[in-house]
């Protein structure tokens, strides 16, 4: 099934994009987390509980937003974060 076809949302859309271009985000609960236990600092009762199902879901949208950008490209969609340089050709 597309995700072109199923994600109606030109904002959905290109936040996946964004997150599949861009998937040192994706473990931003974790380094949170971790940063504030490295420090010392008292973790928050609600990062705690929260910590695991966020990574999960920025995970899952990096790969959805990956798998969008592969069906894009197969059709010849060009991408605005890919490198510029790959799209332009000179006569």
């Amino acid at each position: 099934m597309s995700l072109v076809l199923t994600i109606k949302s030109w904002r959905l859309r290109s936040a996946l994009m964004w997150l599949a271009h861009h998937g040192d985000w994706r473990l931003l609960p974790l380094v949170v987390a971790g940063a504030l236990v490295g420090l010392g600092q008292a973790v928050p009762e609600w990062l705690r509980t929260s910590v695991l199902p966020l990574t999960g879901a920025l995970v899952a949208a990096g790969w959805l937003g990956g798998r969008l950008h592969d069906e894009l490209d197969d059709v010849g969609i060009p991408c605005r974060w890919c490198e510029d340089d790959d799209l332009v050709t000179e006569d």
